[in-house]
Parts: C-alpha cells; sequence; structure tokens
C-alpha cells in the first residue's frame, strides 16, 4: 500500500514485514522512512519523527513523488518493451 500512496503523490512511512517493503524503499534510495515490524518500539518511533519532519517540507515530498513517477515510467517502458518483444503488442 505504500507504493500504491507514493504513486498518487502520498508519502507513505513503511512498516516493513516482508522483504520486499524494505527493499523498494532501498532503491528509491529512502530506506531511511522505512522500519523492521520488529524493531524496537524507541527505533520505530525516532524513525517515523524523522519521516514526519522531512515531509513536512513540501520540496522533499515533491522530489520523492518525482522520483516515484520516473521509476514507474522506466517500469512501463520496460514493460511495453518485453511485451513487444514477445509479440504481445505491436
Amino acid at each position: 500500500m505504500c507504493i500504491l500512496s507514493m504513486l498518487n503523490g502520498v508519502p507513505a512511512f513503511n512498516i516493513s514485514y516482508e522483504f520486499k517493503g524494505l527493499e523498494c524503499y532501498k532503491y528509491l534510495n529512502i530506506e531511511s522512512f522505512s522500519v523492521d515490524y520488529n524493531a524496537s518500539p524507541d527505533f520505530a518511533i525516532e524513525k517515523l519523527d524523522e519521516f514526519i519532519f522531512n515531509f513536512s517540507n513540501e520540496d522533499q515530498s515533491r522530489q520523492l513523488s518525482n522520483v516515484i513517477l520516473e521509476v514507474h515510467q522506466s517500469m512501463l517502458n520496460q514493460l511495453r518493451e518485453i511485451m513487444i518483444n514477445h509479440k504481445l503488442i505491436y
């Protein structure tokens, strides 16, 4: 849900209970906005406070949205190439 939220321009703090969330945040270079589900409550609160502070800044929020949209477009382009190569579309 974090990924869908961010695709729609809404920053999301990731409480990662599985591998893909953390890896996605690493790929976007925002792993500091993710915390492992098993982390201590104090550590999780510290990370959440950092997230809130960073996204109260409109420029950082806009910058993240732009990065996410660029990655999303890149993935759509790659999917299109795969479909063309496999003659699923022309």
